[in-house]
């Protein structure tokens, strides 16, 4: 018998004992310790992503609830942008307009609802002129708070009414004319104050203005 056979087996049985005894037998994991880590690893990765995925939903939630509603017929609005619209200017309701008539007749339509008339005459062709918006809409507003209501008015050039009015009145000139009493012509420099002792002027006449009215009435 071969000596060297009979020291090697002993040796070969005292290892596998050793590995029983510290618990690895031949059909141990102990040997899949690096497989597990992995496997460990993904499981911690895989966590890791549904948390953060969970924390974005939460955080957009959030932002919807926050921001104003919409419908299927608007834009969704930025919070952002939101900047109020820009108010548009409130109309004066003191603010009296000049309209241009054809005759003196369209007073009975147009100024129905008023006490006196201011009735530009532009001056005649050729000859310098502007009229006195200003002054007229100033006068207007000043009567109106004291309770008399004054229409403005301008007279076409080119109608029979001016010709006759301008063949016994310089123009340009404002024709002051209160309903029921008479009428007065302002003309030169046209101020506000000229223009309101128009209106008592022609609120004292009897039926004709300081003007110079033909046979026919005013």
């Amino acid at each position: 018998m071969d000596p060297k056979n009979e020291t090697t087996k002993p040796a070969s049985n005292m290892e596998k004992l050793k590995q029983e005894a510290a618990g690895c037998g031949s059909d141990c994991a102990c040997h899949a310790a690096d497989g597990s880590a992995r496997v460990r690893w993904i499981v911690g990765t895989i966590v890791l992503l549904a948390a953060g995925a969970l924390v974005v939903r939460a955080v957009m939630k959030d932002d919807q609830r926050a921001a104003p509603p919409k419908t299927a017929n608007t834009f969704a609005i930025p919070m952002a942008a939101a900047t109020p619209a820009d108010s548009a200017t409130p109309a004066d309701p003191a603010a009296v307009v000049v309209k241009e008539i054809a005759g003196f007749a369209e007073l009975n339509t147009l100024a129905t609802d008023t006490t006196a008339v201011f009735v530009f005459l532009p001056a005649k062709a050729g000859e310098a002129g502007v009229m006195p918006t200003a002054q007229m809409e100033s006068t207007a507003k000043t009567l109106a708070a004291k309770g008399t209501k004054v229409g403005l008015f301008s007279l076409k050039a080119d109608s029979a009414d001016y010709k006759n009015v301008t063949s016994q009145t310089a123009a340009p000139a404002v024709l002051v004319m209160v309903k029921g009493r008479g009428m007065v012509p302002v003309s030169g420099e046209i101020t506000e104050a000229k223009l309101i002792q128009g209106v008592v002027a022609a609120s004292s006449a009897g039926g004709c203005g300081a003007g110079g009215c033909g046979s026919g009435g005013c």
